[in-house]
């Protein structure tokens, strides 16, 4: 039950609210450790709750790790650890040492590559990101796409990184990939299909919750930093999941100098 609450409210497509989701996943973990203290899937999502909704970085990490110690061979543990010691605390080594292990886990899983390529994408190492997202595209068609288009962006080779998230376009237009494909629309100076895009956004967002951080990088694209400020102080507001990437998340580096993007991080209480 708290797995399903938090991916409920997790921006790659639960599409609730996770101010209604998260409470609701925090007390199902905890009653999940009370009724065995000893699983360590239980102290897995109490973890997940910790980082997503309190922001309590260390005790989220002291979860993640009991949990690990009770189940170490659990492949999600390892994957979503690694994430947390790179978005939040910024530790990339060892970050990548649990994906790797994630990986000698369960070789045969796309998901855990994919979380391999976005690990390293984040730690700033855009090429091997790119053979890594390149190898999974071969093994499953399109998979690998939307990490390249990233990546690209981010090397400013505008061209490679359309083509890449165009093509996950053709396959969904989920908001994330309508955020994505806008900020590099704007980046490349095609602002007007920048804006089509975030009015398909907005006109998603009066369907169903769509997290507010996903409108920054759109307007980040187009030069507003003032706008893209707005919607991540909304994603504060909101206790948007995608929050606890801001710290090191490349797509908003160009924010990161700004007393505003600082103020926020502040609040976050992110280790420093």
């Amino acid at each position: 039950m708290a797995q399903a609450y938090i991916d409920l409210g997790h921006s790659y497509g639960g599409y609730h609210d996770p101010r209604e989701t998260l409470p609701l996943a925090k007390a199902a973990a905890t009653r999940a450790v009370e009724v065995d203290p000893m699983v360590g899937e239980a102290h897995f999502v109490l973890a997940q709750t910790l980082e997503l909704y309190d922001w309590n970085w260390s005790e989220a990490e002291r979860q993640y790790k009991l949990a690990l110690e009770l189940s170490p061979n659990y492949a999600p543990a390892h994957v979503k650890y690694a994430r947390f010691l790179q978005s939040v605390l910024g530790r990339n080594d060892e970050a990548l040492k649990q994906m790797a292990y994630a990986a000698e886990l369960n070789p045969r899983d796309p998901e855990i590559r994919l979380y391999m390529g976005f690990v390293t994408y984040a730690a700033r190492q855009y090429d091997s990101a790119i053979v890594q997202f390149t190898e999974l595209n071969a093994a499953s068609p399109g998979l690998g796409d939307f990490g390249l288009g990233w990546c690209y962006r981010e090397k400013k080779m505008y061209p490679e990184a359309i083509a890449a998230l165009e093509r996950s376009l053709a396959h969904s237009r989920h908001p994330m990939v309508l955020a994505s494909v806008a900020s590099v629309y704007g980046l490349a100076g095609r602002k007007d299909e920048a804006l089509k895009l975030i009015d398909e956004l907005k006109e998603k967002s009066r369907q169903h919750y769509i997290p507010a951080s996903l409108f920054a990088e759109p307007y980040l694209g187009l030069g507003e930093k003032d706008e893209a400020l707005t919607w991540l102080e909304r994603g504060y507001e909101e206790h948007d999941q995608s929050m606890v990437d801001i710290n090191t998340y490349p797509g908003f580096d160009a924010l990161r100098s700004g007393p505003r993007f600082q103020a926020l991080v502040r609040r976050m209480n992110f280790p420093q």
